[in-house]
């Protein structure tokens, strides 16, 4: 299973905007979240980890039908 790692960025893309690329970096982990900070901005967000096709995934802006999803596969 490809999980996320602290230290590491990783970056996701918008639907609408494909051109448009945020970048994510893991400071804290436990089993069930994710603490993130946005690189550009420097927010931080904890998000909760899900589980799909064998990859952690989280959703930092919420989960809407077109929510950009931060894979741990999508690394910087």
């Amino acid at each position: 299973m490809t999980t996320f790692q602290t230290n590491k960025t990783y970056s996701m893309r918008f639907i609408c905007d494909s051109s448009l690329v945020v970048c994510w970096t893991v400071t804290k982990r436990t089993a069930k979240t994710l603490t993130i900070i946005n690189t550009n901005t420097q927010e931080i967000k904890k998000c909760r980890v899900k589980i799909i096709c064998d990859e952690e995934i989280v959703y930092p802006l919420g989960k809407y039908s077109m929510a950009p999803i931060l894979r741990a596969s999508n690394t910087k």
